[in-house]
């Protein structure tokens, strides 16, 4: 049976320390043990990469990740083996003016296309409607129960259909984002999943998606959770997440 356990600090020294320690004891015994740590983001991965390696043991073998890359790891033989490829961040913003084009002045929003940084600001909501689990259906759904009236609802409207016209689009052109690929990634770990040790390293939020991820693959491994964390406002966004992890048993 798999172990899962929480080490909780505000101080990013005391779990940067303490993440070194575990690193070094679980690879007492095997210098070449895998190891994987997952981190928010490509910098922390980067100087954790560092930190362990001026400690001078536990660097080998030892895969820094952030949920994306660890997610795309798992599935890129998949999406080759569908000659499906990954859609870049400069083509996305491209992908929503097609779409846009396409659909013309009946879209709301086709009249701001061609506003500064609005396409990209178009790709970030459909990027975290896909990170909440929400799909088209899920904003006709809202539609159908909310019942919004004038702009609001022509603008709820519009983006639904552009959802829809975004995912269709990726479907059919063997296209996949980063959403899909966490996704797929779920779909694979529930099949198979690696033995090694699994560390967490600085999350102190997790969108839908990513609890999904987290929650499929702390199953069978055994995994350290390392937390900033205190009582009191200043870490009341985090108090939900860390709420989270008790619940799966950490």
């Amino acid at each position: 049976m798999s172990q899962q356990r929480l080490f909780v600090s505000e101080s990013f020294s005391v779990l940067q320390n303490a993440l070194v320690t575990a690193v070094q004891t679980l690879k007492a015994t095997d210098p070449l043990l895998p190891v994987t740590v997952l981190v928010p983001h490509e910098f922390l991965a980067a100087r954790l990469q560092q930190v362990v390696a001026r400690a001078g043991k536990g660097h080998l073998g030892l895969h820094l990740l952030t949920l994306s890359e660890f997610a795309a790891r798992i599935a890129e033989r998949t999406f080759v083996r569908e000659e499906r490829r990954p859609l870049s961040s400069v083509a996305a913003p491209l992908v929503i003016r097609k779409l846009l084009t396409d659909a013309g002045s009946r879209n709301y929003f086709f009249a701001l296309a061609s506003q500064p940084g609005f396409l990209r600001h178009v790709v970030t909501t459909l990027q975290e409607l896909k990170q909440a689990r929400i799909l088209p259906q899920g904003l006709q759904t809202f539609l159908a129960q909310a019942r919004p009236t004038g702009v609001y609802q022509q603008r709820i409207e519009s983006l639904q259909e552009l959802y829809a016209s975004y995912v269709r689009f990726l479907t059919e052109q063997h296209l996949y984002d980063e959403a899909d690929t966490l996704e797929w990634a779920v779909t694979l770990l529930a099949e198979h999943s690696e033995a090694t040790p699994l560390l967490l390293y600085g999350f102190c939020d997790f969108s839908p998606l990513q609890q999904y991820v987290v929650e499929t693959t702390v199953r069978a491994r055994d995994t350290l959770v390392f937390f900033p964390w205190r009582e009191g406002i200043a870490y009341e966004a985090a108090t939900a997440s860390l709420g989270w992890l008790l619940s799966l048993g950490f």
